[in-house]
């Protein structure tokens, strides 16, 4: 199936692919196809449109039936740090039809992404609870914003890191116990799931043994 995808993909430009869930993370079986796609640097074509492209060549080639409708987009701004989301089925021969999603990232958000998607539920629900509080983390947090004190708001409390699948951006609490999340120019550039690491203070895990570290461990 990802090699479907992968020549649907050239169909658009450089796309890089990637396989993740059970895939990436060495199961014995697989019961569906996890397909994550990010753009070409420089790229200035928006993550839906993109997607849309790649799903057109996909129902020409007769390898899903799908409908441009059923993307889930969230555009953002003029950073183009949005996504886009696919899911359906997708048929490969000899097999049959199985669930089939795509997602389309910027390349930029590939570090955030590919933790996000490629490490299970468990370890996602771990990594991101010791962002936004653990010592280590905000010790990290603390040095990154050495050299953006201007922009943050004054009296602000730094509480965390906010992980997700697109950035890691400091958050904290305002007067009145409001929420204050950074804008998008503070957040941590991250080069790979490596740096990504580095930047809470941690020693990188493997996918395949993510599966095995227990939330709070």
């Amino acid at each position: 199936m990802g090699e479907l995808v992968r020549r649907a993909a050239s169909t658009v430009g450089d796309c890089e692919l990637h396989l993740l869930g059970s895939y990436r993370r060495g199961a014995a079986l697989c019961g569906d196809a996890d397909c994550i796609l990010f753009l070409p640097a420089g790229c200035r074509t928006p993550p839906k449109h993109v997607l849309a492209r790649v799903l057109a060549a996909l129902s020409e080639s007769g390898a899903a039936e799908v409908s441009a409708e059923a993307i889930m987009s969230r555009e953002a701004d003029e950073e183009l740090d949005g996504c886009a989301t696919w899911s359906g089925a997708g048929k490969v021969e000899g097999w049959g039809w199985m669930r089939l999603d795509i997602k389309v990232y910027t390349l930029e958000a590939r570090p955030m992404a590919m933790m996000y998607f490629g490490s299970g539920e468990s370890f996602n629900r771990a990594i991101r609870r010791y962002a936004m509080g653990a010592p280590r983390a905000l010790e990290m947090l603390r040095r990154h914003l050495t050299t953006h004190a201007a922009e943050v708001p004054p009296g602000a409390q730094i509480t965390g890191w906010k992980l997700d699948d697109r950035a890691l951006l400091p958050v904290g609490r305002l007067a009145r116990d409001q929420v204050w999340e950074a804008p998008w120019a503070l957040r941590k550039v991250c080069d790979s799931e490596q740096d990504l690491f580095r930047a809470l203070g941690l020693a990188y895990v493997p996918y395949i043994m993510r599966p095995l570290v227990q939330a709070g461990a």
